[in-house]
């Protein structure tokens, strides 16, 4: 069987429930990579040793596994980027799963050169069982201008891109002082130097883990603002850059109220929503003061 001149990049930090799920979906895909990189972020669960396990799974795809003290996903995105040798890197968390097609109807679509990532919508399971898609390449084909839909609504989920590794090397990879949100922040670093696509059909199950990173909502919240900030210069450069912006940050408040209400903590969502007032203006005076990115 031919392999795809991808290498999978996979940060885990104590996923031993749910790595061999995933390094499995890689192993059932119609047109496998050629290289797996897993970097254990300092697991206390045996993350590591799982990974090692799936070895045989793998066939003929290398399977590289790294264990480095903990430092979060960016950095261990990072180190896993450093190991790469393929030509395109496919991002995979260690507790969502691919489905078969996912890497050869990926790569179909970056046989144009002028795109540098693609992504698609996104299977959605709910811890009873319930499925649901995101659709996300409805959101890419309703933009006018794709980085500024993606800056406001964030449908580029890191399980689903597929990139060329060099340009996601060239725009400085993740930032590892962002605890949350650092994926946002390449996916539209990388947006505003080429083209990205997001195609429909979803080729990637992502799992509800309410003891995930994600569920850290402030924090998630509080890293997706200073996302926000990095790139208002660039918003504002472009037409409809004001009133993207001012979305965005209506848009991470009612998200944040939203998570709080599902947990149960209604004060904190209600919080957010008075939260909201205040945070258009702090908006409006970053871009009234700060100078335009050109």
């Amino acid at each position: 069987m031919s392999l795809a001149d991808v290498s999978v990049i996979m940060p885990a930090y104590n996923n031993a429930q749910t790595i061999a799920r995933a390094l499995a979906s890689v192993a059932a895909q119609t047109l496998p990579p050629r290289q797996v990189v897993v970097v254990d972020d300092g697991s206390i669960d045996g993350t590591a040793d799982l990974a090692e396990s799936c070895r045989p799974r793998l066939g003929a795809t290398e399977l590289v596994v790294i264990r480095q003290v903990n430092q979060g996903a960016g950095a261990a995105r990072n180190r896993a980027l450093a190991a790469a040798s393929a030509t395109f890197v496919a991002f995979l968390d260690a507790d969502d799963e691919w489905l078969p097609d996912k890497i050869r109807v990926s790569l179909d679509f970056l046989a144009d050169p002028e795109i540098v990532y693609v992504s698609h919508d996104v299977l959605v399971r709910e811890g009873d069982g319930r499925e649901t898609v995101r659709d996300c390449a409805r959101h890419f084909a309703q933009a006018g201008d794709p980085f500024l839909a993606l800056s406001v609504r964030g449908f580029v989920g890191t399980s689903t891109v597929v990139a060329r590794r060099q340009a996601v090397l060239d725009a400085g990879g993740f930032e590892p002082s962002l605890r949350a949100a650092q994926d946002h922040d390449l996916w539209l670093r990388l947006a505003r130097t080429g083209r990205f696509r997001v195609f429909p059909g979803a080729l990637m199950r992502y799992h509800i883990n309410p003891s995930g990173i994600t569920a850290d909502v402030a924090r998630r919240r509080h890293c997706s603002y200073a996302v926000l900030r990095r790139h208002l210069p660039a918003m504002r450069a472009r037409p409809g850059g004001w009133r993207a912006a001012l979305t965005r940050a209506v848009i991470l408040h009612v998200e944040a109220a939203a998570a709080f209400r599902r947990q149960g903590r209604w004060g904190k969502a209600l919080g957010e929503l008075v939260r909201i007032g205040p945070a258009l203006a702090s908006v409006v005076w970053w871009l009234a003061t700060m100078r335009a990115d050109h």
